[in-house]
């Protein structure tokens, strides 16, 4: 039986023996050594400002939702949501869709510095502006739709639960809303049939 000379330890080609002794550490190492160190540098500067960018993003959205959300803001947003909207699920819509555009604009320095100026500075955009804030309108727009959808619909299901758990509550007591309603009335004619006895109505002989 013959060996196959392809095989043989000698008849192996070039390109199989270089991929034989190639170190993927050794030639990535030797890859970084061959980039300039102020190109480095600043990829490294770049990838970690990215980092703090994301924390500082987490918090700015925080500090924004407190503000707006805290005190008579989001009251007055509510309030006009209500004017416009008279239908819940509308006005529900149209609170979130006003928060999305508040939140965009108390958040736009930072991504204005963030999204262009930084881009620019480390070389990795070449968009002008102009175009560049097309872009953050049109992100701006999905925003308003989904988070005004997402609310409206958020609230209806809280609605509907609480209006549920309303009636099991009752249930539970051995009432019905209507039979709190009734129950109600009744106190009320006993309370009246009482004053018209003692004569402290109107209604009563003088």
């Amino acid at each position: 039986m013959t060996a196959d000379k392809n095989s043989a330890p000698g008849n192996e080609s070039p390109f199989l023996q270089q991929s034989a002794s190639l170190d993927p550490a050794t030639a990535t190492q030797a890859w970084l050594n061959s980039v300039p160190q102020d190109k480095r540098e600043k990829s490294d500067a770049y990838f970690e400002g990215g980092y703090w960018l994301l924390l500082w993003n987490f918090l700015l959205g925080l500090a924004i939702a407190v503000f707006l959300l805290a005190g008579r803001r989001a009251a007055r947003m509510r309030d006009w949501a209500g004017r416009v909207g008279r239908k819940p699920f509308l006005r529900d819509a149209l609170f979130g869709a006003l928060y999305a555009v508040a939140a965009w604009a108390l958040s736009l320095p930072l991504t204005i510095y963030q999204g262009y100026f930084r881009e620019h500075q480390y070389a990795m955009a070449t968009q002008s502006f102009g175009p560049w804030f097309m872009e953050q309108l049109t992100g701006l727009a999905v925003s308003v739709v989904l988070l005004a959808l997402v609310t409206a619909v958020f609230y209806a299901v809280l609605r509907r639960v609480g209006a549920a758990f309303g009636d099991t509550v009752d249930v539970v007591a051995g009432t019905t809303p209507l039979d709190a309603r009734m129950r109600c009335s009744e106190a009320r004619l006993e309370i009246i049939a009482r004053e018209l006895l003692d004569g402290r109505t109107g209604l009563g002989p003088r």
